[in-house]
């Protein structure tokens, strides 16, 4: 990951590639150097679907560098106010 600083910071994400959208928590948002109230906001709904169990969340656009592949590309990252996985859909 690149920071907003442009220092990269290594972090280990799942990809699921049936995943609705790439995710991680407010606490990572912060340390990228991102404003989470800047982002698109939007609501987490969960697998249950139940208004008690939706989070808000903000996206925003993060660029990755992926060494082992050679690539640099910019994914949006759904950053969930509460705790998350590491998530790459």
């Amino acid at each position: 990951l690149v920071r907003t600083d442009g220092q990269m910071l290594r972090e280990s994400f799942l990809v699921d590639s049936g995943a609705d959208s790439s995710m991680g928590p407010r606490e990572l948002c912060d340390r990228l150097g991102y404003d989470w109230a800047l982002g698109t906001p939007t609501i987490l709904d969960g697998i249950a679907g139940r208004e008690e169990c939706q989070l808000q969340a903000r996206i925003h656009p993060v660029d990755f560098c992926i060494r082992d592949a050679g690539l640099r590309l910019t994914i949006l990252v759904c950053f969930a106010e509460a705790d998350a996985p590491l998530l790459l859909g």
